[in-house]
């Protein structure tokens, strides 16, 4: 987040699909790190 925020434009939005395949444990560490640096 740090590398993409300030001026960079980055927007997480939930039309992204998780891919089915997808670890739940990354899953939940995406949504932990989008609730802790979410706004800026």
């Amino acid at each position: 987040m740090e590398q993409v925020k300030e001026g960079g434009g980055f927007v997480l939005a939930p039309g992204v699909n998780i891919p089915e395949e997808a670890d739940p444990a990354n899953v939940k560490a995406l949504m932990d790190a989008v609730e802790k640096h979410g706004v800026y």
